[in-house]
């Protein structure tokens, strides 16, 4: 089987279990798989970047002994690539509409204002203006006021670097829906596969945005994560069977 799986960790905090335990289910699946390994940082939000999260992401790399085949650039620099395919998703009948609104306005996950201005019309000055994707249970941001969001740069970064593969978390499930979504209209196929989330003593998950403190890398730390995804890999693979 030929393709491309993906780490794409944010710099937004330290890693925590649950990414390591990710990461070491992407490089194993791989390898079983035979597919090229892609380093993805999700940058493209500068406002939570912080050099020393950048750090500890290739701190882990190493630890888990994991070498990607290749990375992809900066997502800071590709947004005039992310523009263009806001208007390839137009081109290809994506309902996109430029929106004033903030999500304190959208209580429910859609525009009740009426705006109904076409892509054309999106002003990058105004600081108000969003592209927002008419989706099944929600309308879904697509650029904020001053940068693409995560589900653009996401899909549009799977089809540059040729990705075929994405595992991630349950939680990410409702992403994964409006991904294959926009992936209709890229044009392009992702097989994705999701793995239950690690708790903390309380049940609650694993947050970077919770402000743990970075990991001890210990003998101790590695053993529980190849013990964990030991017990999660088959059913991962089962996904892609």
């Amino acid at each position: 089987m030929a393709g491309v799986i993906r780490l794409a960790p944010t710099p937004s905090g330290f890693l925590h279990l649950g990414n390591l335990v990710n990461f070491e289910l992407v490089n194993r699946l791989a390898q079983d798989l035979s597919l090229k390994l892609l380093l993805r940082i999700d940058d493209a939000d500068a406002g939570r970047l912080r050099e020393q999260y950048t750090t500890d992401i290739y701190r882990v790399l190493e630890f888990l002994d994991i070498q990607p085949d290749f990375t992809s650039a900066s997502q800071l620099e590709r947004t005039a690539v992310y523009w263009d395919a806001l208007k390839d998703l137009a081109a290809q009948g994506a309902p996109l509409f430029v929106c004033t609104c903030s999500r304190t306005q959208m209580p429910n996950r859609r525009c009740e204002a009426g705006c109904d201005r076409t892509l054309a019309e999106f002003s990058a000055t105004s600081g108000e203006d969003r592209v927002r994707l008419r989706y099944e249970t929600e309308d879904v941001t697509l650029w904020g006021r001053e940068h693409p969001s995560y589900h653009l740069v996401s899909c549009v970064d799977d089809r540059e670097y040729g990705v075929t593969h994405v595992v991630r978390g349950d939680d990410l499930k409702p992403s994964t829906q409006i991904h294959k979504n926009l992936n209709t209209y890229l044009g392009h196929n992702v097989r994705f596969a999701h793995h239950e989330l690690l708790l903390d003593n309380q049940g609650n998950k694993l947050s970077k945005s919770h402000g743990t403190d970075q990991l001890e890398l210990t003998s101790d730390l590695k053993d529980a994560v190849n013990a964990t995804a030991d017990r999660l890999i088959s059913g991962v693979l089962a996904q892609f069977s």
